[in-house]
């Protein structure tokens, strides 16, 4: 549940159902010297259970991948 209210905080919350799919596939790609998380792994995962995926894959690096990607999505709309 701590990791979910951290995140809370980045807005991932907030995202609409498309955006947070956006933000699902951004996850895929490589960040930080991490490899993406796999598409398998994601596809029919929630909020929390993504954010599960994100602590799992980026450590705690979660909150920074989190903001880059956010920042990526932002640039691209």
């Amino acid at each position: 549940m701590e990791r979910w209210r951290l995140l809370k905080r980045s807005s991932l919350e907030h995202l609409g159902k498309e955006d947070f799919k956006k933000f699902k596939w951004f996850l895929q790609q490589k960040y930080l010297g991490f490899e993406g998380i796999p598409k398998s792994r994601l596809e029919d995962a929630d909020r929390m259970d993504t954010v599960d995926q994100m602590f799992l894959n980026y450590c705690i690096n979660t909150i920074k991948v989190t903001i880059m990607v956010l920042g990526r999505y932002k640039r691209m709309i």
